[in-house]
């Protein structure tokens, strides 16, 4: 997309020179000039949305990286919940043994 931005406005500049050699109609520089606005006021609004773009983006990936660390301590979480319930029900176990003795 950029590199055609670039190649537009490096063919605009080579009509107004061209123009200026030849001295084109005023109503060719002025369709020029105008075709110049046009693609200044076009790379200007995909550039807004490519920003916005950008933006979107980056919070994505900030919300996946948290995502992910959630996940990985929610993993964590588990593992300490099952030890502990192994705990329990261990103890649980022992408990019913000295009663029964």
């Amino acid at each position: 997309m950029k590199k055609t931005v670039i190649a537009l406005a490096a063919l605009i500049i080579n009509l107004q020179a061209a123009c200026v050699r030849i001295d084109c109609e005023p109503s060719v520089n002025m369709a020029v000039i105008n075709f110049q606005t046009t693609l200044q006021q076009s790379t200007q609004e995909i550039n807004s949305k490519l920003n916005t773009l950008d933006k979107n983006y980056e919070a994505y990936n900030t919300a996946l990286i948290n995502n992910n660390k959630l996940y990985d301590e929610n993993i964590k979480l588990k593992a300490e919940y099952l030890l502990i319930l192994k705990q329990i029900n261990h103890t649980m176990a022992m408990n019913k043994n000295e009663i029964k003795e």
